[in-house]
């Protein structure tokens, strides 16, 4: 996944991207932004269309991408999972 998204996320940006690769599993599609898939122009319409004239409405789903970011990709996160697995060996 692009950094890119992981910083829009945390920032509490609305991030509408398509479903390919990882992205999936760190943009929930209707709980932490929008996905479509690759070549379906007219679901990404439809998710440009609803971010534009919800956005006040979605509160909860950049509230959600920063939740998810901050509790899975976070720094102290990744520094756990390290330190998890360097004790390991």
């Amino acid at each position: 996944v692009s950094q890119s998204r992981y910083r829009a996320m945390a920032c509490e940006k609305l991030v509408i991207a398509p479903g390919v690769d990882n992205i999936p599993t760190v943009l929930a599609d209707n709980e932490t932004g929008f996905s479509f898939e690759k070549d379906d122009f007219q679901k990404l319409k439809l998710n440009l269309e609803t971010a534009f004239l919800n956005f006040d409405q979605l509160e909860s789903y950049r509230k959600n991408a920063r939740k998810k970011i901050l509790d899975e990709y976070s720094y102290t996160v990744a520094k756990s999972k390290w330190n998890h697995i360097f004790q390991k060996k």
